[in-house]
């Protein structure tokens, strides 16, 4: 068999067995929890800042005119991986926490997932990164959704009636381009002086 044969049984195997694995996952879970950065945010940025004049760039078109037809938070034009994960789970695409926590029923809205995930946050809080010279236009750590996420959480446990319920929840993460980028330039000024 030549090399490119071989290559390419290898890959339709690859993708058999990925494509078999993604059908049987489809019910094994009720919900996504999501936690990260823009890579995963599908509104809470947007909602942080709805009264910054002029409006961020990603509350204008072109974000979201691919699969929404109108900007969602997202920074995107279309959907983002999170998107698509709860597409193949055959559940609701994943609302921001931030967009529905004041709701009366918020615990319906969220029944089948949540996402915590902010545009810029970073994986370690600002003051720590501040007390290492480090400057973040976001307040919004990974510390931070997790509050959110145990604010959420002592009520939620009661509306599902245990914790149960929990155990069946996807969590996803994405993390690092803010915390990456902000010493990466931190050093570079540094470097300049």
């Amino acid at each position: 068999m030549t090399s490119s044969s071989l290559k390419l049984v290898k890959w339709t195997f690859l993708f058999l067995v990925l494509n078999h694995n993604f059908q049987n996952i489809e019910g094994c879970f009720d919900s996504i929890i999501s936690f990260g950065d823009s890579l995963a945010d599908t509104g809470n940025k947007l909602h942080i800042s709805l009264n910054k004049i002029p409006p961020s760039h990603f509350s204008l078109p072109p974000y979201g005119e691919t699969f929404f037809h109108h900007p969602t938070g997202r920074f995107s034009n279309g959907r983002l991986v999170i998107d698509f994960i709860a597409e193949s789970f055959g559940l609701p695409l994943v609302p921001a926490y931030l967009e529905g926590k004041d709701e009366r029923n918020y615990n319906v809205k969220f029944r089948q997932g949540v996402n915590f995930a902010v545009g810029g946050a970073t994986a370690l809080d600002s003051a720590y990164l501040l007390d290492k010279g480090v400057t973040s236009s976001n307040n919004v750590s990974l510390g931070t959704q997790l509050d959110w996420f145990k604010d959420m959480m002592s009520s939620f446990c009661k509306f599902l009636s245990g914790i149960n319920r929990v155990r069946r929840k996807h969590t996803v993460s994405s993390r690092g381009f803010a915390d990456w980028m902000f010493n990466s330039l931190s050093y570079k000024i540094y470097a300049l002086r």
